[in-house]
């Protein structure tokens, strides 16, 4: 029995703060399900000297690296085959001390540890003392090392299911249809990524390999991929392996699976992590460049200039925001390792504190943005928030990065026309409010262009698609595309012209109409207003058509028992097409149930992507406007000394004093000329 205590253990094992030291354990061998373990002191490698004078790379520690999800437990629904959901919590035993810990990673190091040999890894929850800010700090700022020096990082996705054996299944057949792909494209495996990366674009066939990616999209699914901290963990760990109970992948096949689902288009947000995570990773110093071993270069390649956005801790937790964290700093502090480690990235000198309240480093985080940048994108990704949603009282100028909603392209990351005013001098100071230490006034200078008068309904294609209501209308072709059906609604509202409006269009496109043709945009709108049986997919065709046969039997035969079974029959129909129809929109929510020529899929992905997250609006002086959800009539539209796009601002209780509510596009303002005007410029109080 356990007489010591895990703080008596931890003081024993102190580490030294000066130097990289950290904890690891050693898992004893054995068979039962009692786990024993020791920790241990180690101090990382230091960059060793090469032949030529210079910093060579650090040799590999002797330690595996988990990484995996605490709270995470395999769904009872899905039964598994070694393990039992009968407690939340396990009990091992660490140094003769009791230590209490998820049942996750309880199921983790049973399926890690070694029958004869111990087992030597490195996990935050165990080699950490959690109840120690200091040494949390000085531990988390290691952790890009902690990755990046570990022999091997193992990916543990919880114990095997009958879901996700045949995602590891999927995974497997993907990787060798994408590997066999390349390799016929290449006459070897260094080759220049960039010529092959067309020919696994085009070799993915969706409707061929559907049910290959939908079981690795349900993978996919796994909360794991939603944690904010296997950015970092994955992004920078040098030999992967992804774990499942006993199945097991490798990272180049891992990479390449999800390859094939990102060129099939298929998945939610967690595919579109993931995708992510990798392209970053491309991006990291030492980096992968090509050939298969670590086939990352794939997803950087297919993100292309995008991936020139991704420079600074601004951008990374951008790209990262959907990801979930236990503490709400971490969603910044989780993403400062990758940040460091990455080629020309700034962090503008933010540093991890967990002393810190989440209002005090997001505020500080958002200072430290404005003032590295000197320019305003951070309002990119506000989220304006009603009293009640508030709950950390930040001012409307410092992003809620606790907030994971999808989030919005931002405005300027378009090659259209855009304010000038970023070319004049950046004016901003931040005061902290009479009276209220903890809550700040960003003052900037621009002047006020404009009100909105009328707004539309906004556009969340994933939300709506992934609702029951979608799905009950989509079985009779009600619905085709929450994006396209959006877009048909502003047309009607706003413009109603036949063909489609110049203003119409350069709104919707922020500034892209030049790239699409009228006539192909009206066609597109006739089609989609008068679609209908004929348009359905051929299974819910056959559903709907077998009701009138089987109906048709009653005229010969009309028995009662014929009646009740007919009538069963007929009932059961619709609701298997509405199951069919929420389960496929579930592993592909952004999924079009409506025929698109290239011409309108290429505007589809491209020419509407903005208007995620957004409404259409109208102004005072009858202008066409793109203005963030939430935006309400009354809004001002201002424009300011270093932004790049107007802003909406509210006006509050005290006169002067603004809220922004997030970035918009202004059709015919977007020129300087138009609408930036240096002598009309005052100061504007945001709070």
């Amino acid at each position: 029995m356990a007489t010591k205590s895990m703080q008596d253990i931890y003081q024993s094992f102190a580490l030294d703060l000066a130097v990289e030291e950290i904890r690891i354990v050693k898992v004893r061998p054995g068979f039962g399900n009692d786990i024993f373990c020791e920790l241990e002191k180690l101090v990382l490698p230091q960059h060793t000297t090469d032949d030529k004078g210079g910093t060579g790379k650090p040799a590999k520690a002797n330690y595996v690296a988990l990484s995996y999800m605490w709270d995470y437990m395999t769904p009872s629904l899905l039964p598994s085959k070694h393990w039992s959901r009968k407690n939340q919590e396990k009990e091992i035993y660490c140094n003769g001390a009791s230590l209490t810990v998820k049942s996750n990673l309880y199921a983790a190091l049973h399926q890690l540890r070694h029958k004869t040999e111990p087992t030597i890894l490195w996990t935050d929850a165990i080699c950490i003392n959690q109840k120690d800010d200091d040494e949390k700090t000085s531990q988390v700022r290691l952790m890009r090392k902690i990755y990046a020096l570990a022999e091997k990082t193992v990916v543990w996705l919880g114990q095997e299911t009958y879901v996700s054996a045949q995602g590891f299944k999927a995974i497997r057949f993907l990787a060798d249809i994408m590997r066999s792909s390349y390799l016929a494209g290449s006459k070897n495996q260094e080759e220049a990524p960039r010529q092959s990366l067309s020919l696994l674009q085009s070799f993915i066939n969706p409707n061929r390999y559907l049910w290959h990616v939908g079981a690795f999209t349900l993978l996919l699914r796994n909360p794991y991929f939603t944690r904010v901290w296997i950015v970092q963990e994955i992004g920078l760990s040098q030999n992967l392996e992804f774990r499942g109970g006993e199945e097991c992948v490798s990272l180049s096949d891992f990479a390449l699976a999800a390859s094939a689902a990102a060129f099939s288009a298929i998945g939610s947000k967690n595919s579109l992590n993931l995708t992510n995570i990798l392209a970053v990773r491309f991006l990291v110093r030492g980096g992968p460049r090509e050939g298969l071993g670590d086939p990352s270069w794939l997803h950087a390649e297919a993100a292309g200039e995008k991936l020139t956005l991704v420079r600074d801790i601004l951008s990374i937790i951008s790209l990262f925001r959907g990801s979930q964290s236990k503490m709400e700093v971490d969603k910044i502090f989780g993403l400062l390792g990758l940040c460091r480690e990455m080629n020309n990235a700034q962090t503008f000198g933010i540093e991890e504190d967990y002393s810190l309240s989440v209002q005090e480093a997001y505020t500080r985080t958002a200072i430290s943005i404005l003032e590295g940048r000197r320019d305003l994108d951070i309002f990119a990704a506000l989220r304006l928030q009603s009293y009640d949603e508030n709950i950390f009282n930040l001012p409307s100028w410092v992003p809620d990065w606790s907030n994971t909603e999808h989030p919005t392209i931002p405005l300027n990351a378009g090659s259209g026309s855009h304010t000038m005013a970023k070319y004049s001098e950046f004016e901003y100071r931040v005061e902290k409010t009479p009276g209220n230490l903890h809550t700040h006034i960003l003052y900037l200078s621009g002047h006020l262009i404009d009100r909105i008068t009328e707004v539309g309904h906004a556009c969340n294609t994933e939300k709506a698609q992934a609702s029951a209501w979608f799905c009950f209308k989509n079985i009779f072709n009600f619905a085709g595309s929450h994006l396209l059906e959006t877009f048909v609604n502003w047309w009607t509202q706003f413009d109603g012209n036949e063909p489609v409006s110049q203003e119409f269009l350069a709104t919707i496109t922020c500034g892209q109409d030049f790239k699409y043709n009228t006539d192909s945009i009206m066609e597109l709108i006739r089609r989609f207003q008068q679609r209908g049986f004929h348009d359905l997919p051929i299974v819910l065709k056959l559903g709907w058509t077998f009701i009138p046969i089987r109906a048709s039997e009653l005229y010969f035969k009309p028995t009662l028992e014929r009646l009740h079974i007919i009538t069963l029959q007929c009932l059961a129909i619709p609701a298997t097409l509405f199951l069919a129809s929420y389960v496929c929109f579930a592993i592909w929510p952004r999924l079009v149930m409506f025929k698109l020529s290239p011409q309108e899929d290429d505007f589809y992905d491209n020419g509407l992507a903005h208007i995620e997250g957004r409404s259409m609006a109208r102004t005072e002086t009858s202008k066409l406007a793109l203005v963030p959800d939430g935006a309400r009539i009354g809004d001002l539209i201002a424009i300011c000394k270093g932004g790049r796009v107007p802003f909406v601002l509210r006006n509050t209780a005290t006169e002067g004093r603004f809220q922004i509510v997030g970035e918009g596009y202004v059709h015919s303002v977007m020129d300087v000329k138009e609408g930036y005007d240096e002598d009309r410029c005052m100061k504007l109080a945001i709070v």
